[in-house]
């Protein structure tokens, strides 16, 4: 295989690692990333409306004027929570804020005790995410990392069959001139082994060293 070809082998291997990586890492972003930020702006949605449920059970504004919120901010959390256990414990809300505002403490106590169980799965299943982000990163990052190392180990593997092979005609070229000097005129460069690029300079080189000889012999 001429130099040419194994250099080109070797950087199209390089642009295929390259393009693999590319796609691991896009689909890792257009899988992950969005799914994040729409989970993140959906768990502050959720924690905004119990924080307003809470405040429509202070009793600073009127009865109209909370059963109003109360009332907006449950709708809402049936749009954010569409689940069947969420569905009965929203309704399970709105059955006990009457009972709540009238003063009945069981079912007040009731009502924030669901709220904190709402509020604490909401945190929870963020955390959870949130890990699972950290742990792609890290994944990420380490794929990055490896297909580093593997693109210099190609290079190098490259760099140093190129300097291999660059170098041994020089050499011989080296050792067949020096003995041409010192009265060895027979000796000539072996063009079997070199390869394609390097035949035709160093047939050319021994013609000229045929030629010199010739007319040392003459």
């Amino acid at each position: 295989m001429s130099l040419q070809r194994n250099f080109k082998v070797g950087f199209g291997l390089i642009v295929v690692l390259y393009a693999i990586l590319c796609f691991f890492c896009i689909t890792l972003l257009e899988n992950v990333y969005p799914n994040f930020n729409q989970k993140l702006t959906q768990h502050l949605q959720i924690e905004t409306s119990l924080k307003k449920v809470h405040l429509s059970l202070s009793g600073w504004e009127g009865p109209e004027t909370q059963r109003a919120s109360f009332t907006t901010e449950v709708a809402q959390l049936r749009i954010l929570m569409p689940g069947h256990a969420d569905k009965e414990r929203l309704d399970e809300l709105e059955r006990l804020f009457p009972q709540a505002v009238e003063g009945e403490a069981m079912a007040r106590a009731q009502l924030l005790q669901i709220l904190s169980a709402i509020s604490q799965e909401q945190r929870d299943s963020f955390r959870q995410l949130s890990e699972r982000i950290r742990v792609a990163a890290w994944n990420s990052s380490w794929s990055i990392t490896i297909f580093g190392l593997v693109s210099i180990g190609f290079i190098l593997a490259i760099l140093f069959r190129f300097k291999g092979r660059a170098l041994e005609p020089l050499i011989e070229i080296s050792h067949v001139l020096q003995d041409w000097h010192q009265g060895n005129k027979m000796r000539r460069i072996n063009v079997r082994p070199l390869d394609l690029e390097l035949r035709a300079p160093m047939q050319v080189l021994n013609e000229m060293l045929d030629q010199q000889t010739y007319h040392k012999l003459r």
